[in-house]
């Protein structure tokens, strides 16, 4: 028996290009390439962009004059067709839309985009910021997330993110957080991203010096110097690093290659305080202290500095008091990096505890403690988007590392449904060969389905939309 086509043929910046097999309950059923299936729940969703998909089952439809539409030469119509269609498709599977659509299909946000703009432009001139984004489930919070990304994008920032979860990315091992927000690294115009994509550039930066610094005991001075960072500095200088598979296992903490034994690939061997081995639970303040360091090398390598995001930290809630602790050095240690005045960011140690770092943060014990950020301003913006907990949450304790700003995220209304389906109908139309509809007859159907799904979330109001778009074209009779 053939093999049946995938709902939708999906990319992922880890797995590649999988296949949504199916959907059971609120969760999706995804093969990858390596034909493992998986299981996806709803908060990682949005961690997925749509490459293809079938088309919803409504009827067949022609354009004017009986033409096949799929038998239309490809050429820019088609293209831009195909794009928007993908996007339909994206909607209603619950995914959010491709990057360069969100501004477009951006409603009720206006609020949002106004405070993105206020936000970067805090992060730029090297002062840092901390955003809190609050949203309940289903209500836009994951859209925001992704306009946020895309205006950081092409504002010139480094962009890193990831999300917390129960199993892998525990806020208790910083080391894992660390390695999916490398894994997750986005860079401005570059055809690849990751640890690779940035150690391209690094080797760019300092091969065009070469002239200038003949070793790599001057690379490694030369990067210290600029970014105040001697882990990043050691492990960079390397010219040949992007042919050590080690040592770029060693920047992105992959568990595939053990410290120890990287550290003797690199043309200056390293000892312990150089990298150490990266997993202990208390190892906030290396991971915070490598992160502030990426914000002054994207400086360095042109770029206005970098935007960590931290996705479902409602997750601190389940931890114990030991366990948040130790993602308190994470997570503290970050938004210090992040706000921290230049002259008041005097770093401790574990053998000299707190100058003027917040005192609750604590060094880990490996090689005497690293310090937490900087010595000067290292241009990132912090964003953390939670559900909110309401008085229990833990936005006010945080307020004890550095200042914050919360943003939460509005509820939708009916007239946010009206104006979502009056920006989308023309390209709905458009699409799929149609003539615009009786938008007043939509508009009534469209806020009634949301009105029936009953959760009043923006995600429903999106597919209500779409919905209702899918249902008039189905009922089009348009003869062969």
């Amino acid at each position: 028996m053939a093999e049946s086509a995938p709902l939708l043929v999906l990319s992922h910046p880890r797995l590649g290009e999988c296949r949504l097999e199916r959907v059971e309950g609120m969760n999706w059923l995804v093969r990858d390439g390596n034909n493992r299936l998986l299981r996806v729940p709803v908060s990682r969703r949005g961690e997925f962009a749509v490459l293809s998909g079938q088309s919803a089952p409504v009827s067949p439809t022609r354009v004017s004059g009986g033409e096949d539409y799929s038998q239309r030469p490809a050429n820019k119509a088609s293209s831009d067709k195909n794009r928007l269609r993908r996007m339909f498709e994206a909607i209603r599977t619950g995914l959010p839309p491709a990057e360069g659509d969100l501004r477009h299909l951006a409603v009720g946000v206006e609020s949002f985009e106004t405070d993105v703009g206020t936000f970067l432009d805090a992060v730029s001139p090297g002062h840092g910021a901390v955003r809190i984004i609050r949203g309940v489930y289903g209500q836009g919070k994951s859209f925001a997330l992704r306009l946020l990304q895309s205006s950081a994008l092409q504002n010139g920032f480094l962009v890193a993110r990831t999300e917390i979860d129960a199993s892998e990315n525990q806020l208790n091992k910083p080391n894992h957080v660390y390695r999916d927000l490398m894994r997750n690294l986005r860079i401005p115009d570059a055809a690849e991203h990751g640890v690779t994509g940035l150690a391209k550039l690094v080797h760019m930066h300092l091969y065009a010096r070469r002239h200038e610094d003949k070793s790599a005991a001057e690379a490694r001075r030369y990067l210290e110097l600029r970014i105040e960072c001697s882990p990043l500095a050691w492990l960079l200088s390397d010219l040949r690093l992007l042919e050590k598979p080690a040592l770029l296992g060693l920047l992105s903490a992959d568990p595939n290659f053990p410290a120890h034994v990287a550290r003797k690939t690199h043309i200056l061997p390293g000892v312990p305080n150089d990298w150490p081995h990266f997993t202990a639970g208390t190892q906030g303040d290396f991971a915070s202290y490598v992160l502030s360091g990426l914000g002054k090398l994207g400086r360095l390598l042109g770029f206005k500095g970098v935007i960590v995001i931290i996705d479902e930290m409602e997750k601190w809630q389940d931890l114990n008091w030991r366990a948040q602790t130790q993602a308190g050095n994470l997570v503290g240690g970050l938004i210090w990096a992040a706000t921290g005045k230049k002259g008041d960011r005097h770093r401790g140690s574990y053998r000299r505890p707190n100058l003027s770092q917040p005192e609750a943060l604590t060094h880990s014990l490996r090689c005497g403690g690293y310090p937490f950020t900087t010595d000067t301003p290292c241009h990132m913006g912090l964003v953390i988007a939670m559900t909110p907990r309401g008085e229990e949450g833990p936005e006010e304790m945080w307020r004890e590392y550095g200042p914050l700003e919360i943003f939460d995220v509005h509820s939708f209304t009916t007239d946010h449904v009206r104006a979502y389906l009056t920006r989308v109908a023309p390209d709905y139309c458009a699409a799929y060969d149609l003539s615009e509809p009786d938008i007043t007859k939509l508009d009534r159907k469209a806020v009634s389905s949301w009105a029936t799904r009953g959760d009043g979330s923006a995600r429903s109001a999106v597919q209500s939309v779409v919905a209702a778009l899918d249902e008039w074209r189905a009922s089009i009779d348009v003869d062969p």
